[in-house]
């Protein structure tokens, strides 16, 4: 269940401030690294334009300088079910 490199996912992420649903790349399947897409730019974040990844609604950042996320495959079923 864990995604492909590069996939993205939108699991409800109990980490984010406030806890809410958040988009999710996934960097490296087979440890269960993912990293977040934020709507606010922060340091070390690279852009990516709507027009570009049809699933943004607007411009966004892939965070890359901190909040890596690591789940197994049973943590990500339960959080995508939420």
């Amino acid at each position: 269940m864990i995604p492909e490199p590069w996939s993205v996912v939108w699991p409800y992420d109990p980490w984010a401030k406030p806890p809410k649903p958040k988009l999710w790349v996934s960097v490296a399947p087979s440890l269960g690294w993912f990293l977040r897409i934020n709507s606010e730019q922060r340091p070390g974040a690279v852009p990516l334009e709507p027009q570009e990844h049809p699933f943004l609604r607007h411009r966004s950042w892939l965070c890359c300088r901190s909040d890596l996320i690591e789940v197994d495959e049973h943590r990500l079923k339960e959080l995508l079910d939420r």
